[in-house]
């Protein structure tokens, strides 16, 4: 009794000044949500969400609860799994002792001492947190272990310890697993390769490699660096880095990138970047950090734990005075405590995993909290909605000339180009089984075209002001042409032959075969109110092409540092925005968005200013992100029912049916791992679904 005595009075002692803000923990909670949903869309008007800059006064708002708590979880998913081995170990002998103590007392002091050591952690917080003037979870866990040696439940005490460090010990294994399998998709690299030295080729260690060296890389063998084919040609699987199905043939002068896998060929590489300054290595630093953030949903775990420590406490003191205790102490092991915390990340990295074999990069994990709020989505035009290569439009002949006479002829001219248009040439003669001509010669003169020697021929290529610079007239049907192109947003390729146009080539910014279903997509989603095109381009190309997609709103003629200031004009109408661009004339926008997607390649992934990249080059996968983040936040909102159920199950059992610590622990522990199995799902979906 005088243990029981001694347990009851810095109970009351710590519960008297919550009494009055206790009353029933069910009303209690759904205050404090509404509260917490109150703060975080105050906060989320006026936030810049990159990161905590500055504190609010209210110790209750969003960003005061992410400062108090954000040290407090990476020191748990950074817990030292040697401790923890040595704090089960210790915990086990413990209970051997525990159970021999009421023959030999001195073994229950020696169980304490165990209790104690394994533990100290807990107790470490708890006297941070009083001496600080707070009251949480750590006091609350705390006191449940105190409490149990205090009234001679010294076994019940290791045993509550036991679970609780197994559990821990379980979620780190797991989430460390989980984490190890998310980025070691970006730090497979082999011991040793093979470098050319005089035509000679020799092994090194892969540590030794440096800029400079040619890497010799064979079919069936991983890319080990960043760069430039020297010699050869390979057909490359790209699907790890930009989530491109298909291999892709590289020949001499092409890029390629760690981690990707020569399928077919040899090829000689010229290393660019090597080890952790890859493409490659940067992603997965990206990923280790990303899933180290925390979730709006495990923030208001975190709120809500501490804050329903006084209401607890009371009830504890409750059960204390009507049934004794064992009971109160029963209360107090009832409590959710860190239980959500051990399963939530594992969710996450679940979830990343996911978004990265889909091709899609998430940089920042918040962003998976982000996409449910955003109702406004703003496209940039090229690169974006549109191909990065033109079509073919109208072909205009002059003279004698054919159709095919200039496609050949400006094919010819622009053959050593690789410029969008020049491809786009290229492929329109390959189409229809041309032959190309060589060229003797070229002037090539950058911004305006290109003179070369064909056949004795001096053909220009290029501009209506290259034409203009070279002495060529324009007939007039050719400049009805070019008016018409700049109306219209085209670009327009006039072609002569020994100094008489023979004709011009229209090019039209092809539209990406999957915008016009994305779109539509999107528009289905009940969350998206408003989607916007912002473009550099004419009011008459950008008018048709939102037309073409059954988009309302558009802004023409924009120049890029006056997009930026367009986004800040709809965000102070209260609109949630995703920007969506190509990452790099867009830095601005993206940076004034709540959430911004990028369609940058593989080469500018680590310094994106985008939280999202969508690796694949395309926007298909844009609207399973969305999908993807609802997901998420019903896996979140489902781990947490089955947790505080537990709770509220073991309170509940407390009074009404009399049960004891083991139970409520039992219990808590059942709902842990109906939790664990809840964040593992996704993954399990996944598999059955390949």
């Amino acid at each position: 009794m005088a243990f029981s005595i001694l347990y009851f009075f810095p109970t009351v002692a710590l519960a008297a000044g919550a009494v009055a803000a206790g009353d029933i923990l069910y009303r209690k909670t759904k205050k404090l949500r509404a509260v917490y949903a109150e703060k975080k869309k105050e906060v989320g008007h006026r936030h810049k969400s990159d990161s905590i800059k500055n504190k609010i006064g209210s110790k209750d708002s969003l960003q005061s609860i992410q400062t108090v708590y954000a040290d407090k979880m990476k020191e748990y998913r950074r817990a030292d799994g040697k401790f923890i081995n040595r704090a089960i170990l210790v915990t086990l002998i413990s209970m051997g002792f525990a159970m021999f103590s009421n023959f030999y007392p001195v073994f229950g002091v020696i169980s304490v001492v165990g209790i104690l050591y394994s533990t100290r952690p807990v107790f470490t917080q708890s006297f941070r947190m009083l001496k600080s003037g707070r009251v949480g979870v750590d006091i609350l866990s705390g006191l449940t272990i105190l409490g149990c040696i205090l009234s001679g439940y010294i076994f019940i005490a290791n045993l509550v310890n036991l679970i609780f460090l197994s559990s821990l010990k379980l979620f780190i294994k797991v989430s460390s697993d989980s984490k190890v399998k998310l980025t070691d998709i970006f730090t497979q690299i082999p011991n040793f390769v093979w470098i050319q030295v005089n035509g000679i080729e020799v092994q090194i260690s892969f540590s030794e490699v440096k800029e400079g060296d040619m890497i010799v890389v064979n079919a069936g063998e991983t890319i080990p660096v960043d760069g430039i084919i020297t010699e050869g040609m390979a057909s490359v699987d790209n699907q790890i880095l930009t989530g491109e199905a298909a291999p892709s043939d590289k020949n001499m002068g092409d890029k390629v990138f760690a981690l990707t896998t020569v399928l077919s060929g040899r090829i000689v590489v010229k290393v660019e970047n090597a080890g952790k300054d890859t493409v490659a290595s940067k992603i997965g630093n990206i990923l280790e950090q990303t899933v180290d953030f925390q979730s709006k949903t495990e923030l208001r775990v975190l709120y809500l734990a501490d804050k329903t420590v006084p209401p607890t406490l009371v009830m504890s003191g409750v059960a204390f005075l009507y049934s004794g205790s064992y009971e109160a102490i029963s209360v107090l092991s009832a409590h959710f405590k860190y239980k959500f915390l051990l399963v939530t990340p594992i969710s996450l990295m679940n979830f990343l995993k996911i978004a990265s074999e889909n091709g899609i990069l998430i940089k920042d994990g918040r962003s998976l909290d982000l996409l449910p709020q955003v109702d406004t989505i703003v496209f940039d035009k090229t690169g974006t909605l549109t191909e990065e290569k033109p079509a073919v439009g109208e072909i205009r002949c002059c003279e004698d000339y054919s159709e095919e006479d200039v496609l050949i002829y400006t094919a010819a001219a622009e053959s050593k180009q690789v410029h969008p248009i020049a491809l786009a040439i290229i492929k329109e003669v390959e189409d229809r089984d041309l032959n190309i001509p060589p060229f003797d010669n070229s002037d090539y003169r950058a911004g305006y075209g290109i003179s070369v020697s064909i056949e004795g021929k001096m053909v220009h290529s290029g501009s209506a002001r290259f034409m203009q610079v070279c002495g060529i007239s324009l007939p007039h049907d050719i400049k009805e042409m070019q008016d018409e192109c700049l109306n219209k947003g085209h670009s327009l390729v006039i072609t002569a032959v020994n100094k008489k146009v023979a004709g011009a080539i229209e090019l039209i910014p092809a539209l990406r075969s999957e915008a016009v279903e994305v779109i539509l997509e999107l528009k289905n989603l009940p969350q998206i109110k408003d989607i916007y095109i912002i473009s550099g381009d004419l009011e008459t190309p950008t008018r048709a092409l939102a037309q073409q997609l059954g988009i309302e709103h558009y802004f023409a003629e924009i120049l890029p540092e006056e997009k930026a200031e367009i986004i800040k004009k709809l965000r102070e109408k209260g609109k949630f925005i995703c920007y969506v661009g190509d990452g790099i004339n867009d830095a601005l926008a993206m940076k004034n968005s709540n959430l911004s997607v990028s369609m940058s390649g593989a080469s500018t992934i680590a310094t994106d200013t985008a939280r999202i990249v969508l690796k694949s080059h395309g926007l298909r996968k844009f609207p399973f992100i969305f999908d993807l983040a609802h997901d998420f936040q019903k896996n979140s909102n489902l781990m947490f029912r089955l947790i505080s159920s537990s709770t509220v199950i073991g309170i509940g059992g407390v009074f009404l049916f009399g049960i004891g610590i083991v139970e409520t622990t039992l219990i808590g522990i059942a709902g842990l791992l109906a939790a664990g199995g809840v964040a593992m799902i996704p993954l399990q979906k996944t598999k059955n679904s390949s």
